[in-house]
């Protein structure tokens, strides 16, 4: 959908940004705002994008539109990224999967397949199932911060094959707003036997 050229143009995350969640702040070592409302299960954060202007046009058309020759470009910056903050020694990667109300109605799940494209390029074993999402939630975009944390409240539920108890997992999904949906499942994954777990996320939105 781009040439080379327009994907060098792409706009960056501004840094710097809290270490634990990506959110950008105004200076290194500030205080983060969305850390001291939330407390995130979640170790670590990463997000080589911001949620916004064409970003979020292209992230759309990838979700909604499926325009999945998205996917290879998308996975490139993300492991990019990774290993540029020097990530590594995980055991293995788990996608936020959508609940079955949202599998029917799209027809695939997006966000698992760029957890499991991820995996293949950072050469990590992708963890299918590891992550089950309760049905009947209301859309965590269409809420406002409040409603987010509360709607994602034991959304997730977990269960981890015995090779990856006590392994460090890479939790992997599009966007990252509040926090909320990755700490819950984060809370998920560590009561399943996650030793710890690190959220990576192609883009990184704010919500005031």
């Amino acid at each position: 959908m781009l040439c080379a050229e327009c994907w060098e143009a792409l706009e960056g995350l501004p840094g710097p940004a809290c270490p634990v969640c990506a959110l950008p702040l105004a200076r290194a070592g500030a205080d983060c705002p969305d850390c001291g409302r939330l407390h995130p299960a979640f170790d670590l954060a990463l997000a080589p994008a911001p949620y916004r202007g064409r970003w979020r046009d292209l992230i759309h058309a990838y979700k909604f539109e499926s325009k999945t020759s998205l996917r290879r470009p998308f996975c490139r910056l993300m492991a990019w990224k990774a290993r540029g903050e020097g990530w590594s020694g995980h055991a293995g990667v788990v996608g936020v999967p959508v609940d079955r109300d949202r599998l029917k109605e799209r027809g695939r799940d997006q966000g698992l397949e760029l957890a499991r494209g991820l995996a293949a390029r950072l050469g990590l074993p992708f963890i299918p199932g590891a992550l089950r999402k309760r049905p009947g939630l209301r859309r965590q975009s269409e809420l406002g911060r409040a409603e987010r944390l509360e709607n994602a409240r034991g959304a997730f539920s977990a269960a981890l094959p015995a090779r990856w108890r006590g392994g460090r997992l890479l939790l992997v999904d599009d966007i990252l707003t509040t926090g909320a949906t990755a700490h819950s499942c984060a809370l998920a994954l560590k009561a399943a036997g996650a030793k710890g777990v690190d959220v990576l996320v192609l883009a990184r939105a704010t919500l005031d």
